[in-house]
């Protein structure tokens, strides 16, 4: 639940379940390209090692879709403050963003068919500048976003007034 405080939130349990989702998807597309090529020269020279490297990369997508999404969603936090939404993330390269009430231009929820399906959603807020002009939140429950949503848009309202 959003608090009006500044504590840091963490994002929905089933977040890490979303991401694997995702991986999955990628590496099932991957891994069936890979087979593809792979047949495409079977009767090529060096092709006796057909399928050898789509399950090395099966293998790893599997490991991996298991072991990294409840590691990042550990690393992924936000807050706000009195003049910003702050959003903490990173496991290897660690990230602070700190999007100024003032900066912020337009916000959207958003939801494709899995988030749909898990009743997450994403907050986009776009800012004025260049570089990360859109910042993402993800892994929200789709209440808790339509709700901080509602408070950003009263929040930027008033800076702006």
């Amino acid at each position: 639940m959003i608090s009006e405080s500044n504590a840091w939130q963490s994002l929905d349990q089933k977040t890490p379940l979303l991401w694997r989702w995702y991986l999955g998807i990628f590496g099932f597309l991957s891994v069936l390209g890979w087979f593809a090529f792979d047949f495409v020269n079977l009767f090529k020279p060096g092709g006796l090692w057909f399928g050898v490297g789509p399950l090395a990369l099966l293998t790893l997508i599997l490991v991996g879709g298991w072991l990294l999404p409840p590691v990042y969603y550990r690393r992924w936090r936000y807050r706000l403050s009195d003049a910003a939404l702050w959003i903490n993330r990173g496991v290897v390269v660690q990230v602070d963003s700190l999007v100024p009430f003032l900066r912020i231009q337009h916000m959207d929820v958003s939801q494709n068919m899995i988030e749909r399906e898990l009743d997450l959603a994403r907050l986009l807020v776009y800012t004025a500048g260049v570089r990360d002009n859109v910042i993402v939140l993800p892994g929200l429950k789709r209440a808790e976003a339509d709700r901080l949503l509602e408070v950003l848009r009263a929040r930027v309202q008033d800076e702006t007034l």
